[in-house]
C-alpha cells in the first residue's frame, strides 16, 4: 500500500509569507517558504497537489512552475500582456 505524501500550509514568521511542508511516508521533509504572500495562492496549489504521488525529486520543479504561473498572473492582472 502506497501512502501518500501530505501537503501542509506553513505561515514564515520571518519573512511573513505563505509556503509549504512536504512530509513523505518515509519520513523525509522538505520545505518551501514564502512562496506567495497571499495564503489563498499557496492553498491553491495545495489543493492541486492533494491527493498525487509526485517524487519528492519533482516538487522543487512544481513550486518553479507555480510561481512563474503566478508572476505571469499577476503581470496579466495588471495589464501586462505578452503581445507578440
Amino acid at each position: 500500500m502506497k501512502i501518500r505524501p501530505r501537503y501542509i500550509l506553513i505561515k514564515s514568521a520571518s519573512a511573513g509569507g505563505y509556503g509549504i511542508r512536504v512530509e513523505s511516508s518515509s519520513g523525509e521533509t522538505a520545505m518551501y517558504r514564502c512562496i506567495s504572500f497571499r495564503r489563498k495562492d499557496v492553498e491553491e496549489l495545495l489543493r492541486r497537489l492533494a491527493g498525487s504521488e509526485i517524487s519528492s525529486v519533482h516538487i522543487g520543479d512544481i513550486v518553479r512552475d507555480y510561481l512563474t504561473e503566478l508572476y505571469y498572473r499577476q503581470l496579466a492582472a495588471n495589464g501586462f500582456g505578452l503581445d507578440p
